[in-house]
């Protein structure tokens, strides 16, 4: 009875050593598994964290040249010997690549600031023209009263604020600025446009000066243009491939021309 009651223990120890050895390889794998699903998620917040960094250094140095300037940028020439200048040379009515890509020498930001999380380019969109922002005092409402007792005086050619403060804020606004349709929300009154074509690319243009191809058709290729509206909306399922239209994985930030005014202290103001 001693010799049975033994081997029933070395049975039972052998047993309970297999049964870890199972639930240790069970964990270790399962480790495994979570780690490959988690490294992809990792990398691609790492691009999104960078991505919106430089969005914000980008808009951050808007701020602070239209405070300087009274006036925005246009987009840099995307080609590859291009050196980050505002083309032309600002102040100027009309932008030579008005689907260009952010002036970080303009701007006074280093090269690298200007690539989104993917190390492309940014691409940057303007409200230009005759009336717009790009031209001297464009993006100035300094000279604009928010509360006039008579009625508001005819704007200055380019639609500009007059010095004797006799034009409304409301009349230096209307009809003036881009268009977002954010899923189905269109936003207007939009000063400028910044653009990170996603993780596919599409579009964008390489610090090189190449271009990455472009989006077969669909709302990604017309952010790839120099007209609005632009679109944002919700990025579309992993599984959808980039050359389909229903692809999407743009990457919007913009502001409007009220909010860049105020940003760079250069709003309307109720003048006595």
């Amino acid at each position: 009875m001693g010799r049975e009651a033994t081997k029933l223990a070395v049975h039972k120890q052998r047993g309970a050593t297999v049964l870890l050895f199972i639930v240790g390889m069970f964990l270790t794998m399962a480790t495994i598994f979570a780690v490959k699903l988690l490294v992809p998620a990792q990398r691609g917040a790492k691009h999104s964290e960078v991505t919106d960094a430089n969005l914000l250094a980008i808009q951050q140095a808007v701020v602070a040249y239209v405070a300087l300037n009274g006036h925005l940028p246009c987009p840099a020439n995307p080609a590859a010997a291009n050196d980050g200048v505002s083309d032309p040379v600002p102040p100027n009515s009309t932008c030579n690549s008005p689907a260009g890509v952010v002036p970080w020498t303009t701007l006074g930001l280093a090269p690298d600031l200007v690539l989104d999380g993917w190390n492309r380019r940014i691409s940057y969109r303007v409200f230009q023209g005759a009336t717009g922002l790009t031209q001297a005092g464009g993006a100035s409402m300094a000279n604009c009263d928010t509360n006039l007792p008579v009625a508001p005086a005819p704007l200055a050619p380019g639609d500009l604020c007059t010095l004797a403060h006799t034009n409304l804020d409301t009349q230096f606004l209307a009809g003036k600025g881009l268009q977002v349709n954010d899923s189905g929300n269109l936003i207007s009154g939009i000063a400028y446009l910044l653009i990170s074509h996603g993780e596919s690319g599409y579009g964008a243009y390489l610090p090189g000066g190449g271009r990455v191809q472009l989006p077969t058709a669909g709302d990604e290729l017309t952010n790839t243009g120099a007209a609005s509206p632009y679109f944002r909306k919700p990025h579309s399922d992993a599984g959808i491939d980039p050359t389909a239209a229903a692809h999407f994985d743009d990457v919007l930030a913009w502001v409007t021309i009220s909010e860049l005014a105020a940003r760079s202290g250069v709003e309307a103001r109720d003048w006595p």
